[in-house]
């Protein structure tokens, strides 16, 4: 998830469980609290000092667990309380906001085709639901507005919170239908070409989520690759003076006009033949958009 959906959804979950009552000035630190807390996972970055096959062993782990998760939480609040240095001020204040922050982040990242860590260190698994592009438009565009009429009507900051939550939780649902429409997809090119699949990736797209990439693993040792609209009926055409985003959805065709390739792959992602270098390709492969 990128951190600034991060932080927005961050601030709108602190909303929604801001106390109903508070004193002049302790607004602004719900919404300070809530946007730390949705940022600390992404101290992630230090583990890059480290080397990068720690960081790859550790990225989305350790920050973005739900045991850790809380804990982070509460030391934010503690130190909110103790900068804004009120005696009658205790940190459990903003702990629901805080703890609201940090949930909504954590299951928010775990629709992404990245995924997190989210039950380590007792479960090393890594969940991905694979719904959610690095960047998504929708989410940031609905957030950006609802922050904004927070901002600016302040007693119906809860409100608009809870809306955030609500409304991102039926985008969720419709994402769903859009996963099983393209596996349904990929599962007929399969069956069309009687390939022996051994692995099949469908990987939400940044510039709208109509569009996927679908990539299927066969036990040839091959990628068979395709980027497809959900419900275009027709390619873009894409002229001289077209612009650069044109260009782009212009590479997602529709279903029945898709265009495949196929590779033939170097080593593997999951039995761990090369593993920094196989990471390094196959998220290239996987996240470019071209």
């Amino acid at each position: 998830m990128h951190p600034a959906i991060s932080v927005l959804f961050g601030i709108l979950a602190a909303w929604s469980f801001k106390p109903k009552k508070l004193e002049k000035g302790l607004c602004r630190w719900v919404l300070i609290v809530g946007a730390a807390t949705a940022l600390l996972p992404y101290l992630q970055v230090i583990f890059k000092v480290l080397g990068p096959g720690t960081y790859l062993q550790l990225k989305q782990g350790m920050f973005w667990s739900i045991f850790i998760g809380p804990a982070l939480a509460a030391g934010v609040c503690w130190l909110a309380a103790f900068v804004i240095n009120k005696k009658h001020i205790r940190w459990t204040l903003f702990f629901p906001s805080a703890l609201a922050a940090t949930v909504v982040v954590l299951l928010l990242s775990v629709f992404t085709k990245q995924g997190v860590k989210l039950f380590w260190p007792v479960l090393p698994w890594r969940i991905s639901l694979e719904l959610l592009g690095p960047f998504d438009y929708i989410l940031m565009f609905g957030a950006s507005l609802l922050f904004i009429l927070g901002m600016v009507f302040k007693q119906w900051q809860r409100y608009f919170g809870r809306v955030a939550m609500l409304l991102a939780l039926v985008y969720l649902v419709v994402l769903v239908t859009f996963h099983f429409k393209a596996a349904n997809f990929a599962e007929k090119y399969a069956n069309a070409l009687a390939l022996e699949v051994e692995d099949i990736h469908l990987l939400p797209q940044p510039i709208s989520s109509l569009s996927w990439r679908v990539i299927i693993e066969t036990k040839d040792n091959r990628l068979h690759d395709t980027m497809i609209n959900l419900f275009l009926k027709e390619p873009l055409k894409v002229t001289e003076s077209s612009t650069r985003a044109r260009r782009i959805a212009a590479l997602y065709k529709p279903m029945d006009k898709a265009i495949w390739r196929i590779y033939n792959r170097i080593g593997s992602h999951r039995t761990g033949e090369g593993t920094m270098y196989v990471e390094k390709a196959w998220k290239a492969l996987s996240e470019s958009p071209f």
